[in-house]
């Protein structure tokens, strides 16, 4: 009996140091603070493919897919802060660390990327319809 909660205390332990340690690091923006902030001081990039970005994309955002990003490291401004944005976020906390590794040390990735941020707006707009 020992034994077995012993084992069931280390796969809960092992769990939540394992879901910690995949954010460490990441610094984030929630869709409610980047509805404050002032955008035109970021550059907002959309690692979604062209065709994701055509349909629908933050106003200031410039698409620059995934697999072209290290292609065009060089175009990316050093002097502002970056904001990385994707469907779900997943994308973004990936490519995050990778530019890290690549000396950018002022970006963020949009928590829960546009899926999120598309949910607060409309969140948002029911807020000022009933108002």
């Amino acid at each position: 009996m020992l034994a077995t909660n012993l084992i069931l205390g280390l796969f809960a332990l092992y769990g939540v140091w394992h879901g910690i340690s995949r954010r460490w690091g990441v610094r984030t923006i929630a869709p409610t603070e980047w509805a404050l902030i002032n955008h035109r001081n970021y550059t907002v990039i959309d690692l979604r493919s062209t065709e994701a970005f055509e349909t629908a994309h933050l106003d200031t955002a410039i698409n620059v897919p995934e697999p072209t990003l290290f292609e065009r490291l060089a175009d990316i401004p050093r002097d502002r802060p970056i904001l990385l944005v994707d469907y779900a976020g997943r994308q973004s906390r990936r490519v995050f660390h990778q530019l890290g590794r690549n000396g950018f040390d002022n970006h963020r990735v949009l928590t829960g990327g546009l899926l999120k941020w598309y949910r607060f707006r409309r969140l948002e707009s029911r807020r000022s319809y009933r108002r």
